[in-house]
Formats: C-alpha cells, sequence, structure tokens
C-alpha cells in the first residue's frame, strides 16, 4: 500500500461510514421541513429531537459495521507503514 492507495482507502471509508448518518439525517430534516412548512411552526428546536433521536438510533444499528471498517481500515495503515519502514 503506498501513499496514495492508503488516500483513496481513507477517502472510501469516510464515505462508506458517513454515509448512513448523512442519508438518515438528511431524510429526517427533509420530512420534519416538510411538516414544519405545512404547520407553520418555524421553531428550530421541534426539529433537534427527531434529528437526534435518529442519530442515536442509527449509531445503535450501524455502530458496530462503523467501528469494525475503521479498525481494519487502522490494521492496514499500520501494516503498510511497518512495510514502508
Amino acid at each position: 500500500m503506498f501513499g496514495s492507495a492508503i488516500l483513496r482507502d481513507a477517502l472510501k471509508v469516510v464515505i462508506a461510514t458517513s454515509g448512513p448518518f448523512l442519508c438518515c439525517i438528511t431524510l429526517t430534516a427533509l420530512v420534519f421541513g416538510i411538516i414544519q412548512s405545512a404547520t407553520q411552526v418555524q421553531e428550530s428546536s421541534v426539529s433537534f429531537l427527531p434529528k437526534f433521536w435518529v442519530t442515536v438510533a442509527v449509531s445503535w444499528i450501524v455502530g458496530p459495521w462503523v467501528l469494525r471498517r475503521l479498525v481494519e481500515f487502522l490494521v492496514r495503515v499500520l501494516a503498510a507503514t511497518t512495510w514502508i519502514g
């Protein structure tokens, strides 16, 4: 693994591990934005709790997979750095 391969793998890991969180939070914000627009309630604290609980739920569901991916990447990087010298 050379420098560019490590950076490419790092980018893949970042996109893969942050994707579920960003998608779920974005969908939650969209749904609550539509609800707030329809009801004309423009309070910013109304959408905070649903996004918070969605983040907690996604962390609970996807957390082990994310941790496993990050540990696998760290092992690959450490193996590559010992190979480089």
